[in-house]
């Protein structure tokens, strides 16, 4: 079988137990359903695949006859079916190589999407494998010429569709981000470095919204969306951590989110103008009042 057809197979099974325990004819069936021929045997050797290759928790009660999935809001899990999806989306891109000119005519881009740079991708992934030191020079948006960046890379970070490397320089212990879209004349040296073994890969953009990572505390941050755009927060939650936590009766719904404050947060929330209201914390609240304030006097 196919890479592409073991991706949908894993993602048909952690589908079916995302929302309840199940029992294995009912995950059988729901893979015969999408056209696999799937044996007892067969299921079994897929589920120690998911298991062992890639780490999820599927526990089995045999008392109830059913599967388990442990661990839902686990890190890891996340990623796992955020790139299982995005294999699943490459796939499908890959195949319209093969249509006809009419046939791609079909299927559109979003042209927000940003490519540039996407070709450093697999460079880069092979020296962070193998701990080694890169140079590159990086046009910052906030200077009229690029500069050289020396810099031990740690990991790639996909955010809106664009791509962003995670490093630290030479002799300096901040983490810095750079957009791959920004990086030109790459150079994979010859030296290795000792990564550091409390690199913060799981927690580093944990508690905030985009990439503008930050030392503030976390807060208990409430919204009430107009029930216009209710339906779309629940559909692309602002934030990993969302929970639905009061609907009322006009259909405007409050939100909750642990989050820390930053500058991408103000930016999404701004956004959304008079379809969203900061209900708490209130020194948030007075925050986003001033810079409301502040844009409406544009307008005057």
């Amino acid at each position: 079988m196919s890479v592409q057809g073991k991706i949908q197979q894993y993602l048909i099974v952690l589908g079916a137990l995302q929302s309840k325990p199940r029992n294995g004819q009912y995950l059988i069936e729901q893979l015969q359903d999408k056209g696999f021929t799937i044996s007892k045997r067969t299921f079994s050797r897929l589920l120690e695949s998911i298991r062992h290759d890639f780490g999820f928790e599927i526990e089995y009660n045999p008392s109830a006859n059913k599967y388990t999935l442990e661990n839902l809001m686990n890190t890891d899990y996340v990623r796992l079916i955020n790139l299982f999806k995005a294999a699943q989306e490459a796939s499908f891109y890959q195949s319209l190589m093969n249509a006809s000119v009419d046939e791609r005519k079909i299927v559109q881009v979003g042209a927000d999407r940003q490519f540039k740079g996407i070709d450093l991708l697999p460079q880069l992934y092979e020296a962070i494998k193998a701990h080694k030191v890169i140079s590159f020079q990086h046009q910052s948006f906030h200077r009229s010429t690029p500069i050289v960046i020396t810099l031990q890379p740690y990991m790639l970070k996909e955010h809106q569709y664009m791509w962003y490397l995670v490093g630290k320089q030479m002799n300096d212990d901040k983490i810095w981000i750079y957009g791959i879209d920004r990086i030109t004349a790459l150079t994979v040296g010859k030296k290795s470095f000792k990564p550091d073994k409390l690199f913060p890969y799981d927690i580093l953009f944990e508690d905030v919204v985009g990439l503008d990572f930050s030392a503030a505390s976390t807060m208990n941050l409430v919204l009430k969306v107009d029930a216009l755009q209710a339906g779309y927060f629940r559909s692309l939650p602002l934030h990993q951590s969302q929970k639905q936590t009061r609907i009322h009766a006009d259909g405007s719904t409050e939100f909750t989110y642990t989050v820390k404050e930053n500058r991408e947060l103000i930016q999404q929330i701004l956004k959304w103008g008079e379809s969203l209201e900061v209900i708490a914390p209130a020194g948030f609240r007075k925050k986003i009042t001033s810079k409301l304030k502040i844009a409406s006097q544009k307008y005057k």
